[in-house]
């Protein structure tokens, strides 16, 4: 009996000072709703894209980074811009698609598309966004360059056949099936676990 007679002391003590309602239950409240705000909902990275080459195969690439739910893509003007964006964390990383784009692709040379990012694991995660993108239209390429080499059909020709039969293409799915029993650690004894 002694032990709720000191409790309900305690609490009006605790009731009676305004402080103490405030910190203990609206300010909790408050920061939960601040922080959710800020960070919470959904995040879409900020990528800019600055296109020094105005060809078709440039501008695909671009378009391909664009249907990407998880990207909110930017057009920059220039180098400087983007790089500037990048290291004042305004945007989450950068691409640099170069003047020679199109032209070194249509003549079979290998060309490099720049990819800025500060460190971290987001960096790494666009970075394989971007890989994705420019692998779909390496095999396009690559089909196009094959169907050219092999004396069918010109580049230009056999390039915009291989993109349309890309696009007629279902996308190829994986089941996975768990086979046997799943294996249990109450099978093992003491020893065996702590091995």
């Amino acid at each position: 009996m002694k032990s709720l007679a000191i409790a309900a002391t305690n609490l009006r003590r605790f009731i009676r000072d305004r402080g103490n309602i405030f910190f203990v239950f609206i300010f909790p409240m408050l920061l939960i709703l601040v922080l959710g705000s800020s960070f919470g909902g959904d995040f879409n990275a900020r990528l800019a894209v600055v296109v020094e080459s105005e060809g078709e195969l440039a501008r695909d690439v671009v378009t391909r980074l664009t249907e990407l739910d998880t990207l909110n893509v930017i057009e920059i003007e220039t180098e400087p811009a983007a790089v500037r964006g990048v290291e004042r964390g305004e945007l989450e990383a950068a691409v640099i698609i170069p003047a020679d784009y199109d032209s070194a692709i249509t003549a079979g040379i290998p060309v490099d598309v720049q990819f800025l990012a500060r460190s971290g694991q987001e960096g790494n995660s666009l970075r394989s966004n971007l890989e994705s993108v420019v692998t779909q239209q390496a095999v396009v390429l690559r089909a196009a360059r094959f169907a050219e080499l092999e004396g069918l059909t010109t580049f230009t020709e056999a390039l915009a056949i291989a993109e349309e039969t890309a696009d007629n293409i279902g996308p190829v799915s994986v089941e996975v099936t768990a086979l046997g029993e799943a294996f249990s650690l109450d099978l093992l004894g003491q020893f065996d676990s702590s091995a």
